[in-house]
């Protein structure tokens, strides 16, 4: 999360209100670098904010996602002000403490020190005082996640209307508010997904969320003992279709 206030708890001018400044920050992110030698486990990078894959007939806008890219997040910064990471005001990532969480905002810290010259503070905090801070807009940059609760692109969307209660980075676009809302009027099919996939798209190129990573489920299981199972996003496995493989020795 990037809070995107135009100020801070203390009342100054905040830097990531300009989503060029967020955009810069997103693009010094290596993502692959993170999946492949912090995390391990090889997660899909995120070029979308609902995971590929995810829903039947909904393709997300892609090709709005972020990509590394060091050379233009300096050229961004450097338009929004900051030239080589001159005068940004301090900047922290806040993140509950446990379950890798620190390792991947050390990762970033190194990052945007390496090309764009930046010094993040890390605050690692208990995950009580973390939603604490998240609800009361404590924080600069935020360690997130979100879970589709169902098949539908408004189980991720909505959390972003600016007046949703999980809209924890309080990003506000008008924009993006009225298309979510138009679609929630709008019967199932092609047009309603193409409604929610440019509100997506506004998103991504708003970048109020530096995205990462999209979550994997790791399962174990023998092929020669048991068979019927079909994996999905959701995770829910139908246990009563699993049936046992019956060998003829």
């Amino acid at each position: 999360n990037f809070n995107c206030s135009p100020t801070l708890n203390n009342g100054s001018a905040n830097p990531l209100h300009d989503r060029r400044v967020r955009r810069a920050l997103s693009m010094a992110v290596d993502r692959a670098d993170i999946v492949n030698h912090v995390t391990g486990i090889g997660q899909p990078i995120a070029r979308s904010y609902i995971p590929e894959g995810a829903l039947v007939g909904y393709e997300p806008p892609v090709e709005h996602g972020i990509t590394f890219d060091p050379d233009a997040a300096r050229a961004l910064l450097a338009e929004a002000g900051y030239p080589e990471g001159k005068g940004l005001p301090a900047l922290s990532i806040l993140y509950n403490t446990g379950a890798q969480h620190e390792q991947v905002a050390q990762a970033i810290r190194r990052q945007w020190k390496q090309h764009l010259g930046l010094d993040v503070l890390l605050e690692g905090v208990p995950v009580t005082l973390f939603r604490d801070r998240l609800k009361q807009q404590d924080y600069t940059i935020a360690r997130a996640s979100w879970f589709g609760d169902y098949p539908d692109p408004t189980t991720w969307l909505q959390k972003m209307v600016s007046d949703d209660g999980n809209n924890d980075c309080r990003w506000n676009n008008p924009e993006f508010d009225a298309l979510v809302k138009r679609a929630d009027k709008m019967p199932r099919g092609p047009e309603r997904l193409a409604v929610l996939r440019e509100a997506e798209a506004l998103l991504l190129d708003e970048q109020p969320m530096a995205l990462l990573y999209q979550y994997v489920n790791l399962y174990l299981v023998d092929p020669k003992k048991l068979s019927g199972i079909e994996f999905n996003a959701w995770a829910r496995v139908k246990l009563e279709d699993i049936a046992p493989v019956r060998n003829e020795d």
